[in-house]
């Protein structure tokens, strides 16, 4: 029982040692325990230049950043007349850009609620960088116009290991077709999946779980000899 338990716990401690390939899928806002409000950035109508510092609820850092350098704070309802929830405060693409938040410690999952300003149908496109910069994303169909209702699409990245360092929206004319920087879109605040156990944490428990099975060995071994004397 003892090589068994010191077996399994040195194998688990190899497995989270050596790297993975993370799986990354779309992300549709479950589970989420952290949220980066825009609210931050100024009040409705606010210029935003970035890049721009930003800080979670839960005390997450990164830094927002449109690509034409100028984003603009809106408030659904006032500032933005779509299909947000009434009040939601929003970022805005001042109408060209594509919107970039990184984060200086990756996270498990982001994503945000996102409209196109044009109405009708359109593509909207997420990225997400999982630390090798590569051109990884989803195209996701949605729909645009002004209801009001909390209706806005939310698009969102989650992995099955913290590993997400970053995630970028913009619109795609055609499903195969390149990013349209020169259309104006909208998201809103950025819901986070964070306070993932690092791989260090996991192997320290799972040795502890093996002591812990040691140790209840040693009193049964002991209540035994003490029972045959």
């Amino acid at each position: 029982m003892l090589k068994t338990l010191l077996a399994l716990t040195a194998g688990a401690f190899v497995a989270l040692a050596s790297p993975a390939q993370a799986t990354v899928t779309l992300w549709d806002g479950t589970g989420a325990n952290d949220t980066i409000q825009w609210s931050q950035l100024g009040v409705n109508g606010t210029p935003v230049v970035t890049p721009a510092g930003v800080i979670s609820d839960n005390g997450v850092t990164g830094t927002v950043n449109d690509s034409d350098g100028s984003a603009q704070r809106l408030d659904q309802g006032t500032g933005w007349n779509g299909n947000f929830a009434p009040g939601d405060t929003l970022l805005f693409n001042n109408y060209s850009g594509l919107i970039n938040i990184v984060f200086d410690n990756p996270v498990t999952a982001a994503g945000a609620q996102f409209q196109a300003n044009q109405f009708g149908d359109f593509l909207a496109r997420i990225w997400y960088d999982d630390g090798t910069f590569a051109d990884l994303g989803f195209n996701v169909a949605c729909n645009s116009n002004t209801s009001g209702d909390d209706s806005a699409v939310f698009i969102g990245v989650i992995s099955d290991s913290a590993n997400i360092a970053g995630i970028t929206y913009g619109l795609h004319v055609t499903q195969d077709g390149p990013p349209n920087s020169t259309s104006g879109f909208a998201i809103g605040n950025v819901e986070l999946i964070d306070g993932v156990p690092e791989p260090g944490t996991w192997a320290m428990m799972l040795l502890g779980f093996g002591a812990i099975g040691i140790a209840i060995r040693r009193r049964r071994t002991t209540a035994l000899l003490a029972q045959a004397a």
